[in-house]
């Protein structure tokens, strides 16, 4: 797959207190909506927006886990979720409602909290034995995943954060900046010049321009270190082994109910179609 157009670069300026990450994914963004056919346009805006903004907060975590985001919708999104992992592996999926009337002209808040009791949450997992993951959750409050986002990075790691977030059909793209706590007034007129800067920057400039073309057009005047650049890769962890776990899991009453009638089961992964299918006498042995 080519990847050239799958970026992250994380950048500082000044003495280090402000910070960019700029991300973009098109060759795997592509991969996943090949996944997902026929999403309606602000299903997939939400998809590719999610994916690309759980790369950003990954792209800040200091430990070898990972973060997840997750919208439980209330209206045409019953679920969105994406993960991304320290070495930048992700994956992700929306499942909609059935039946929906004109689902191509609904808009985000028709979307995903038709019934506003919607919310949105962020697990990140340190992957520590006997270690139980961090969980936040707070409401679907926003106009646009971007505030909905900045909500929780307000509330839940008192960061001061912005965050922009575009989708197409061809990209996905997002740019998230953060100042650490400091008392020095350089800081605090160097991280208004930031935040004057990301609120300039067309969305579509975001989507169509690599991250480097960005970063050089937008940040040239200010004092800037390149700290890292990595490439995104979608990558899924299923494999027959972890699907038959989770059949098991059902219990043998609950396989029996589902294969008497097809004498066969079939499990397809929600994150890459790969199909999985288990015969009468492999289910049996599960319990044998």
């Amino acid at each position: 797959m080519d990847s050239s157009n799958d970026q992250l670069v994380a950048m500082m300026f000044g003495n280090g207190t402000t910070r960019a990450n700029i991300a973009q994914i098109g060759s795997s963004w592509r991969q996943i909506l090949c996944n997902h056919n026929n999403l309606p346009r602000e299903a997939s805006n939400v998809l590719g927006q999610l994916t690309v903004a759980s790369i950003l907060l990954s792209s800040t975590i200091k430990h070898k886990g990972s973060v997840a985001l997750q919208v439980f919708g209330e209206g045409a999104i019953k679920l969105a979720f994406a993960e991304c992992n320290y070495d930048f592996t992700f994956k992700s999926t929306i499942k909609l409602r059935k039946n929906l009337k004109n689902p191509n002209n609904l808009t985000f808040k028709e979307m995903v909290n038709g019934g506003k009791k919607g919310v949105f949450t962020v697990i990140i997992d340190q992957k520590i034995k006997n270690h139980t993951p961090y969980q936040g959750i707070i409401p679907l409050e926003g106009e646009n995943l971007s505030e909905i986002i900045k909500n929780y990075l307000k509330n839940s790691e008192q960061i001061d954060s912005d965050l922009i977030l575009t989708s197409s059909y061809k990209t996905a793209s997002g740019m998230l900046i953060q100042k650490m706590p400091t008392k020095k007034d350089e800081e605090d007129l160097e991280w208004s010049k930031l935040k004057k800067i990301i609120r300039k920057i067309p969305l579509n400039f975001l989507n169509q321009e690599n991250v480097y073309t960005t970063a050089s057009h937008f940040f040239e005047n200010l004092e800037n270190k390149i700290l890292k650049t990595k490439i995104p890769t979608f990558f899924c962890h299923c494999n027959i082994e972890r699907t038959m776990k989770m059949l098991k899991m059902l219990g043998e009453n609950e396989i029996k109910r589902l294969i008497s009638s097809e004498k066969k089961i079939e499990v397809t992964c929600e994150f890459c179609n790969k199909l999985f299918s288990f015969d009468e006498e492999t289910c049996y042995r599960l319990f044998n």
